[in-house]
């Protein structure tokens, strides 16, 4: 089973990424303050959520494709920043334990 991929800034670059995944048959959810960027990731048959933080509750893994440091800066901001954080550290807990099983399998997929 694919897992469901998260994008957060759906502009040129992750707008792209978002519909080439869709059209890879992944679950795709994303954010974008622009109404349009989040049109266009349901037009791709993708689901846009309401902030930054409910695209990283609900994705397994997440992609952030923002201009700016800035840019980033507002997006937590606008949240709450805990909980940002409470999940980054969840997934990126979730990558060291896949990259463990790796080390432990060779390399070779489970």
């Amino acid at each position: 089973m694919k897992p469901t991929i998260g994008v957060v800034g759906l502009g040129i670059m992750g707008g792209a990424m978002a519909e080439a995944l869709r059209a890879d048959a992944y679950k795709v959810v994303g954010y974008d303050v622009r109404a349009d960027a989040r049109q266009r990731l349901q037009n791709a048959g993708g689901r846009p959520l309401r902030s930054s933080t409910a695209v990283a509750a609900s994705a397994d893994v997440l992609i952030t494709s923002l201009a700016t440091v800035a840019a980033l800066a507002q997006g937590l901001s606008q949240h709450d920043t805990a909980s940002v954080c409470e999940v980054l550290g969840r997934m990126a807990g979730v990558g060291r334990l896949r990259d463990n099983a790796k080390s432990a399998t060779g390399g070779r997929k489970q």
